[in-house]
């Protein structure tokens, strides 16, 4: 496993940006300034990953064990899909999950958790966050079913977007395709 740092030079305003996809594997991952980090893929793998700054971090597939995300500015950190076993977002932090999997939220220092789906037992906007020490369910804008413990502080503001769920693609080609095939086996009996 490698230790990978992702920088923006301090002398020319360029950002960097890492892109980590199927079959990597990475022991530690930081990302500083304004440096992007992409994880997709079901084969990737980032054992703790940091952010600090305004880094932007987006996580479409894969298994990340521990996320600590913290900042001057806000740190951006966008779950769109994949398993994320430990979200700590310490300062700054602004969190929207629309889909994966996210086994616990420890948050402080005036960050921002948007969830965005449905079915969940608690009203959409903002909610206050001693509202959520029993938890959060529902299902996310991808289809994935939430069902998250949270440690907040005072200063969380956490806020509940309405959004269609939107089917994976296979799926409905799945439930097209089993229609059909329904059809013809009818029309031959009749």
């Amino acid at each position: 496993m490698e230790d990978l740092f992702a920088y923006d030079s301090t002398t020319v305003n360029v950002a960097s940006t890492v892109n980590f996809v199927d079959d990597t594997i990475v022991h530690y991952l930081e990302a500083y300034n304004t440096s992007t980090i992409n994880v997709s893929g079901g084969g990737a793998f980032v054992e703790f990953l940091d952010a600090y700054d305004s880094s932007t971090v987006n996580i479409y597939g894969g298994w990340i064990e521990s996320i600590e995300a913290q900042g001057s500015s806000p740190v951006n950190l966008n779950i769109h899909g994949g398993t994320v076993d430990q979200l700590l977002a310490s300062k700054n932090t602004d969190i929207n999950v629309y889909g994966g999997s996210v086994g616990s939220i420890e948050a402080y220092g005036g960050s921002v958790i948007t969830f965005h789906g449905t079915g969940f037992n608690h009203d959409y906007g903002a909610i206050p966050a001693p509202d959520l020490s029993a938890g959060l369910t529902g299902i996310l804008g991808n289809g994935d079913v939430i069902d998250i413990g949270f440690t907040l502080d005072s200063s969380v503001s956490i806020n509940l977007i309405e959004q269609a769920v939107v089917p994976v693609p296979g799926a409905v080609l799945l439930g097209i395709l089993g229609l059909s095939i329904a059809g013809v086996k009818l029309r031959k009996h009749a």
